[in-house]
């Protein structure tokens, strides 16, 4: 009888440790839609010097025969790469999405833009210049800076 008390007591403590002790960078992801269906999920937070997953589906042209080139940028454009990928040169990610829409990157993070912890970034998908017969979009996300743990 004393092993059935032992198992449930472990349970209970792993379940508590795992509902009260979970590291603060496990927050909520951000998800969301543009008004065309394109949606978008990232993490709410960003680990100071890590590069950032984000994804998304449905990001097609206007014909819906190829994916959609979307431009990331950072605070409103004003944090600039010092190796830019082109002449946009506050564009920090070129991420061109497959057949369907989909995509899936991670972001570098800007070590020389002097960002700090507890401070909240924007991050900006933008399409409709860099690709063919792109759709319009510009979602512009939040993230928080957190210290690696």
């Amino acid at each position: 009888m004393t092993m059935p008390v032992l198992v449930r007591t472990s349970a209970a403590t792993a379940v508590f440790l795992t509902l009260f002790l979970a590291p603060v960078v496990a927050q909520d992801p951000i998800s969301g839609s543009t008004l065309d269906g394109a949606t978008f999920q990232l993490p709410s937070v960003w680990v100071i010097g890590e590069p950032l997953a984000i994804a998304g589906e449905n990001w097609t042209t206007h014909a819906g025969d190829r994916g959609s080139v979307i431009g990331v940028k950072y605070d409103f454009g004003e944090v600039v790469p010092t190796d830019p990928l082109d002449e946009m040169d506050d564009i920090w990610a070129r991420i061109t999405a497959d057949g369907s829409g989909a995509f899936s990157a991670e972001l570098p993070y800007p070590a020389d833009a002097g960002w700090s912890v507890g401070e909240e970034h924007t991050i900006h998908l933008l399409t409709g210049a860099m690709g063919d017969n792109d759709k319009v979009r510009n979602p512009t996300l939040r993230v928080t800076l957190v210290e690696a743990e």
